[in-house]
Order: C-alpha cells, then sequence, then structure tokens
C-alpha cells in the first residue's frame, strides 16, 4: 500500500505560506517502483501540502509540473504572487504539491550532470552544434550507464506509471476525489489519470496542453516556433514605432540566422552549471545559427524578454549578439528538468526516431533549432536509453464528461492552442482562456495574477459562466526602440 512519511524541517522553504495562517506538511509518498509488479521495490515522491483554512473544504488540488521531470516545488511561489487567488483557493481546498518520480525531490534522483557539462564543452566550440552532436550521445550514455549501475530501472519511468502514482498519493493522504492542475507535460500527465482512473477526477486544469494522440515527442515543434515568430513580427509591423526602427524584422531574422550558420559570432555568457553565483566563470558562447534560433525560440514566450526581439536581431547586422546575452541563462545554468526521468519518459511514450518525424517551418531558425539540435539531442537520448515503449493505444486522446479548463498563451511556442483545440474535441465540459501576451505556461512565478484568478473561479464552480475581464487589462509587448 502506497504510505506517507513526514519530512521535518521541510525541503523547501514554506515561512511565506505559515505566515498566512496556513498549515503545511511535507514528505514522501510510497509508492510501487512498477506497479502490477509484486517485488518489494519501491520509489518515494516528494510531496508538500497547504491545509486548507476553511472547516469543511472540497476536493484537494493536484499541481503537476511539466518535463517530464521538472519539480513543481517552485509553484508555491507563484500562487502566492496571487494572493486573490490563493486564498480563495486555500480557504476551500487543499493544495498538493507532488514531483513525479526521478524528479524534483523524489528519489532516486534521475539527473544528469553529465550532460550539462557536455553541452557548456560544446557551446564554447567551433561548429558549436556539431560539437554537441558529438559529446552529447557520449554523455548521455554516461548518465545512462551511472544509472543502471546504482541499480535504477529505467524501466520504471514512464507516463502509465506517473498517473498510478496520482491515484496511490490520492489514496495515501486520505482523499477520495482530486482536482488535477498540470502544467506542460503535466496536461499530458492528466489525461493519462483521466483515461487510466476516471473516478479519481472531479475536474481539470490544463495550463500549456500537449495531446496524448501526438506520437513523436516535439513533432510540432518548428511549426508552433514559426507561428510564434509570425506573431512577433506582426506585432511589430502593427507598432509604428517598431516598424520604422525595424523594417522587414522577418527578413532580417531569416538573413542572419542563415549568416551565422556560415559565420558565427562569439557572445559573453556565465558558466552557472556550478550554481547561480557572482564569481560563475566567463565563457565565450559559439553563436552560430542554430544556437541563435534556439536562444530567439526561448526570448519569444517570456514578454519581458520579447520586448528586446527587434533591437536582439537588427544587431546581428552589425556583428553585435548582445542582445540575445539575455537569455542565455537557459543554456548555461543547470537543467530544470531531471534529464533521465525526461528520457525515460520521453523514449517510452513518445521517441524521437528520425529527425524526419518533425514538422518543417518556413523559416530557417525554426528548421535548424527543430531538426538539428532538438532532433539530435533526442535520437542520442532514445538510442542510449532504449527503454521499452509504452502501449500505443495510449497515443489517443481521452474522451470525458469532466469539467476541463483550457489555459493557452498566443506567444506559446511549446504547446501552441492547436493543442489543446484538439484534445477539447472530445471533452465536452471544457472551456478555453487564451492569454494574447502569454508565453508558455500562465500560472507560476513570473506570471500575471489574471490566470491564476480564473482557475480559482474555475475550481470553485466549474459550471459558473469566467469572469475573464483581467485577460484584456494585459498590455501588449512595448517593443524598445533603438
Amino acid at each position: 500500500m502506497p504510505s506517507f512519511g513526514a519530512a521535518t524541517p521541510c525541503f523547501t522553504d514554506v515561512t511565506a505560506v505559515e505566515a498566512l495562517g496556513v498549515t503545511v506538511d511535507c514528505g514522501t509518498i510510497t509508492v510501487p517502483e512498477q506497479h502490477g509488479v509484486d517485488d518489494g521495490r519501491t520509489l518515494q515522491l516528494g510531496v508538500v501540502r497547504h491545509h486548507a483554512t476553511g472547516a469543511t473544504p472540497g476536493a484537494p488540488v493536484f499541481f503537476l509540473a511539466g518535463g517530464p521531470g521538472g519539480s513543481i516545488m517552485g509553484e508555491p511561489a507563484g500562487l502566492l504572487a496571487a494572493p486573490e487567488a490563493y486564498q480563495r483557493l486555500i480557504a476551500s481546498h487543499d493544495l498538493i504539491f507532488l514531483d513525479q518520480r526521478g524528479a524534483g525531490f523524489s528519489t532516486p534522483d534521475l539527473g544528469c550532470p553529465e550532460v550539462q557539462a557536455a553541452t557548456i564543452t560544446a557551446l564554447q566550440a567551433n561548429d558549436a552544434q556539431d560539437e554537441l552532436a558529438e559529446l552529447i550521445a557520449p554523455a548521455i550514455g554516461a548518465c545512462h550507464e551511472r544509472l543502471v549501475a546504482d541499480a535504477v530501472n529505467l524501466e520504471a519511468f514512464d507516463s502509465v506509471e506517473n498517473a498510478a502514482d496520482i491515484n496511490d498519493t490520492v489514496t495515501a493522504l486520505g482523499y477520495d476525489r482530486a482536482i488535477l492542475y498540470g502544467q506542460s507535460y503535466g496536461t499530458e500527465l492528466v489525461q493519462h489519470v483521466m483515461r487510466d482512473f476516471p473516478g479519481l477526477v472531479e475536474s481539470a486544469v490544463l495550463d500549456g496542453s500537449a495531446p496524448l494522440s501526438n506520437p513523436v515527442w516535439e513533432r510540432d515543434l518548428a511549426t508552433a516556433y514559426e507561428a510564434g515568430l509570425d506573431r512577433v513580427f506582426a506585432a511589430c509591423t502593427a507598432d509604428p514605432g517598431c516598424d520604422g526602427a525595424y523594417p522587414d524584422l522577418a527578413g532580417v531574422f531569416e538573413e542572419q540566422i542563415g549568416r551565422l550558420q556560415e559565420q558565427p559570432l562569439s557572445l559573453a555568457a556565465k558558466d552557472f552549471s556550478g550554481g547561480m553565483t557572482e564569481d560563475a566563470p566567463d565563457i565565450e558562447i559559439e553563436l552560430d545559427g542554430e544556437t541563435a534560433a534556439g536562444i530567439v525560440q526561448s526570448m519569444i514566450g517570456e514578454a519581458s524578454l520579447r520586448a528586446f526581439l527587434p533591437v536582439a536581431i537588427y544587431g546581428l547586422q552589425d556583428g553585435d549578439a548582445s542582445g540575445l546575452a539575455l537569455a542565455t541563462l537557459g543554456l548555461t545554468s543547470p537543467s530544470p528538468f531531471a534529464i533521465g526521468t525526461h528520457l525515460a519518459t520521453i523514449c517510452a511514450d513518445d521517441p524521437v526516431t528520425s529527425a524526419d518525424q518533425l514538422a518543417t517551418s518556413r523559416y530557417t531558425g525554426p528548421n535548424l533549432f527543430a531538426q538539428r539540435q532538438v532532433a539530435a539531442w533526442y535520437l542520442a537520448g532514445c538510442a542510449a536509453f532504449d527503454v521499452k515503449p509504452i502501449e500505443a493505444d495510449v497515443d489517443t486522446n481521452v474522451a470525458s464528461d469532466v469539467p476541463v479548463l483550457f489555459l493557452n498563451g498566443a506567444y506559446d511556442t511549446a504547446t501552441p492552442a492547436s493543442g489543446s483545440a484538439e484534445i477539447a474535441r472530445t471533452l465536452p465540459n471544457s472551456v478555453t482562456v487564451e492569454f494574447p501576451e502569454g508565453g508558455h505556461i500562465q500560472i507560476g512565478p513570473g506570471r500575471d495574477p489574471c490566470a491564476a484568478g480564473i482557475m480559482a473561479q474555475f475550481i470553485d464552480d466549474p459550471t459558473a459562466e469566467l469572469d475573464t475581464s483581467c485577460v484584456a487589462a494585459i498590455p501588449p509587448t512595448q517593443f524598445l526602440g533603438k
């Protein structure tokens, strides 16, 4: 039987929550390593629970991270930044923050520092992406060998097992039903739970949705990136100041990505792989077209970075790549995912077996990023981990009468709105809210509190009409001038 074990002190900082008079308990849920296999082997899942302040709480709300392999333990900070929404939720619901197996505060830890080290080396090399392809496979292989030597059963990490973990956690914490919030990959996980444990889910919120029917991870990355670029270019054209300063932004972007692929620039950055410290060593990134395309893709979804895109793209014409330096943090800091969990799950659920499986764009940048950089990463990963695929029949979208709220960002280049539209076809009691300035994931640290407020309304009464007036109040992107 799954069980809860308390951890004292808590493994995350809960002082801000306790200051509000909320009782918090932390610990681990012990679950079978493989459900249905009676061999006594177990795993531990990190969990934090905020207890409802009201006397008669409703169903608990479970928060599930993306990745796969991400940790959800940063999410409370995002909710606390939307105090009205948090107070509304905590008055009537326990809030449960659950890390996936192998990720965050769960054990075993399937992190792969070998891959981070190889990435930093490749970024500094001539022909950086060729070096990445050459270095990444041995690094992933080394991580795989280390995990196997540590007796980690990689066949135990997939979405079917993750879904069963959620059912076990609901039971271990003393509940009968739950409300599920998932972000990015977490939306896939919610759908698996809805299919495998249909009586468990009272309602669900899907934030940045990925359909189960997509059989190849990142299949639509290039076209989602293309749509994000089109939106940036159109917004700049519609802004007289931006269009006057940066005419034909799309043409300049296409030209400069091609130029960088032939003649890379150097970009000063910091190596934060050892931690976010002031004395982190300086490095020089070899900025070719693929690396630049990846940086631009990461900037589209963040409003504060998106505002710099026109000046950053135009700066490349003069050999100045400093405008892209703002977004190098994601390249040189530790991975937000437990890479071993990420690869084991992806390669079991939706393996990439050929670059030809990935969609193509009419722009050079998205194709270079998806067809070479991303494809090379997952091809190397799935070849090294070589896990057994889960049953093919799970690659179908779930049909359910459960009320579902979709939260979409119009600038989401990872899980575009087309994904939620596809999922919604078999969810008749679903409602969608799109955020015109939103990127990937609408609720979390640094996000506008509007989305959290809408979620709180829905959770309180999923049949009531939502007040979404706050969406129109979010200001549009203000592009920086010369």
